[in-house]
């Protein structure tokens, strides 16, 4: 029975795609498509998009569309509208502890 062995690259050469986040939360309209700048199914990059605005405090506006090109999506990140003061804290530093500690100043 042969045994599993450790490999230092796929073969095919795919990976996990990095995606210019920073760039990309500028808050410009972007637009990306389907098999050119992303690979999943394009529901699951719009997921991806709102999930990785929530880990930033960001509002994420989306749009799917498609065309003689294929598929793709039109995405902006804002800061949030609806964002108290004591919310704009430090990103990592919970609102609960900071509003605990009497912290109610923005930053």
């Amino acid at each position: 029975m042969e045994m599993a062995q450790r490999v230092n690259e796929f073969k095919n050469g795919s990976g996990p795609r990095r995606y210019p986040w920073a760039e990309w939360m500028d808050e410009s309209i972007w637009e990306i498509r389907q098999g050119e700048d992303y690979d999943v199914p394009t529901e699951n990059m719009r997921v991806n998009l709102h999930e990785r605005g929530k880990r930033y405090a960001r509002v994420v506006r989306t749009e799917k569309f498609t065309d003689e090109k294929g598929e793709g999506l039109r995405f902006q990140f804002r800061s949030s509208p609806r964002q108290s003061p004591i919310q704009k804290g430090p990103i990592g530093q919970s609102p609960w502890r900071m509003r605990s500690q009497g912290t109610t100043q923005a930053f």
